[in-house]
C-alpha cells in the first residue's frame, strides 16, 4: 500500500494534482490518518465530505464516472491486481503521461521501495511516537532486529537464529514475526534476550494484514512500529522466503535502516 502511494504521490508532484489518500476500504482496514500526517501540501486523507465532493468530477477510469464512492472491486489472479468487479477493468491510469480528467483514481496492490517516497512525506502521528519511545525505554537503543515473515511466506527461521547466535553471543533482541511459533521458538533459543512488542495472535498460519477477525487497528499500529523498531538496530537479520528473496516488510526495514535522517523525520525529529 505505502508503495502505491509513493507512486500517486510523485504523480502528483510532477503533475500538480492533489492526491487523496483512501485506505479504510482496502486491505489495511482502517484509514491511514489514523498512525500518519502528511508533511507535504500534495498528500490529504479522505473525509467524508471531500469524497462526496469528488464524486461529481470526471474521472478515469471512465467507468468511475459518478461511482468513485460506490464502485466494487476484487482482485483478479490474471491481472495480479485488482479490478472492477462485473468489467474486470483495471482500475488505474498510465502513469507516464498526463490526463484531462481532474480525478484520476488507482486502486492497487504491489510492493517496493517506492514506499520510501511516501515515507518522505509522512510523519507518524503522537501517539505512535510515544508508544515507539516506550519501546525504546524497554529494550535500550542498542540491540539486534530479526524480521522473520512465516505465515503465507514460509522461511528458514531455525537456520536464521542460528546464524544469529553465532554472531551475537550476547545482547538484547528484538523479534518481529507474524508468527507465533517463530517467536516461540526464538524465545527458546535466546530465552530473556529477546524483547516483542507485538500483540500477536494465533492467525492459523493467515498473514496478519489479511484480518481474519482480528483488531486491525492494533495489527497495522504493531506492523508499523515493528517496522520503525527495525530501523533503528543497531544490527538487522532478515530471514529469505521459501522462493530465495526477502518479504517487501523486510526490504522496506532495511532500506530504512540505512537511511536514519528518514526515520529521523517520520518520529518528528530533525535529522541530524
Amino acid at each position: 500500500m505505502l508503495c502505491q502511494i509513493g507512486k500517486c504521490a510523485a504523480y502528483a508532484e510532477k503533475h500538480g494534482r492533489v492526491l487523496v489518500v483512501h485506505t479504510g476500504t482496502v486491505e489495511f482496514g482502517i484509514g491511514l490518518e489514523t498512525y500518519f500526517m502528511p508533511l507535504v501540501p500534495e498528500i490529504v486523507f479522505a473525509t467524508p465530505e471531500l469524497l462526496g465532493a469528488l464524486a461529481g468530477l470526471d474521472a478515469y477510469p471512465n467507468a468511475l464516472q459518478g461511482r468513485v464512492n460506490s464502485y466494487a472491486a476484487r482482485y483478479s489472479g490474471e491481472r495480479r491486481n485488482f479490478v472492477l468487479d462485473g468489467s474486470g477493468e483495471p482500475i488505474s491510469f498510465d502513469f507516464a503521461r498526463e490526463h484531462a480528467e481532474p480525478l484520476l483514481v488507482h486502486h492497487a496492490c504491489g510492493g517496493g521501495l517506492l514506499s520510501l517516497e511516501a515515507l518522505k512525506r509522512l510523519r507518524l502521528k503522537p501517539d505512535m511516537v510515544e508508544n515507539f519511545q516506550a519501546r525504546m525505554r524497554i529494550v535500550g537503543k542498542n540491540y539486534a532486529g530479526v524480521h522473520v515473515r512465516h505465515t503465507d511466506y514460509r522461511t528458514d527461521y531455525p537456520g536464521l537464529f542460528a546464524a544469529v547466535a553465532e554472531s551475537l553471543p550476547q545482547g538484547r533482541i528484538v523479534v518481529c514475526t507474524d508468527n507465533r511459533e517463530v517467536l516461540d521458538y526464538a524465545r527458546a533459543l535466546f530465552g530473556a534476550r529477546v524483547y516483542n512488542f507485538a500483540d500477536l495472535p494465533d492467525t492459523g498460519g493467515q498473514p496478519l494484514h489479511y484480518g481474519n477477525g482480528l483488531d486491525l487497528r492494533t495489527v497495522n499500529r504493531d506492523s508499523i512500529l515493528d517496522l520503525v523498531t527495525l530501523a533503528r538496530a543497531s544490527r538487522l537479520y532478515l530471514a529469505r522466503v521459501s522462493q530465495g528473496h526477502y518479504s517487501g516488510f523486510s526490504r522496506l526495514a532495511a532500506a530504512l535502516n540505512q537511511n536514519q535522517p528518514l526515520v529521523d523525520r517520520l518520529l518528528g525529529r530533525t535529522p541530524t
